[in-house]
């Protein structure tokens, strides 16, 4: 990491740059670049060895904000959603949708996946963005896994 974040934060923050070659450019809208960079939430977890033993990732977008205690909507979304570590799933991969949005069922912006069984859905997810250079919105290709 570099200088500016010195004295910032404490031990327990871990600051990672995207790797160039996750920064995809060609799109029509310069923001899907870093919609498409969340696909690789894993990746960059296992390139941390502090992290070796986190089972279940927790993605949120910059913009989502909670007015409640944050423990307890987790918990309150895995009963809801049936979110457990049984092994017999075949991926463990959940997003939500917004109650207000109209237009897009999926939101990609808080994102739970587990480590060793989601991998294969972001990659998914990765091939739809890039097959579809022209769209806004990543809820799109979301909406198509």
């Amino acid at each position: 990491p570099d200088e500016r974040y010195d004295g910032l934060f404490d031990e327990k923050v871990i600051i990672m740059h995207p790797k160039e070659e996750h920064m995809k450019t060609d799109f029509l809208y310069p923001s899907m670049t870093v919609k498409r960079f969340k696909t690789y939430i894993i990746d960059y977890v296992d390139m941390v060895p502090e992290l070796d033993d986190v089972e279940w990732i927790f993605y949120l977008d910059i913009d989502v904000l909670f007015g409640a205690p944050f423990m307890d909507l987790i918990q309150k979304l895995g009963e809801e959603n049936d979110i457990r570590g049984d092994d017999d799933m075949v991926s463990k991969f959940y997003f939500f949708k917004n109650p207000r949005a109209y237009q897009y069922v999926a939101q990609g912006g808080f994102i739970i996946a587990h480590r060793k069984m989601a991998k294969e859905c972001l990659d998914l997810w990765r091939r739809e963005i890039d097959s579809h250079l022209e769209e806004e919105h990543d809820q799109v290709s979301l909406n198509l896994i």
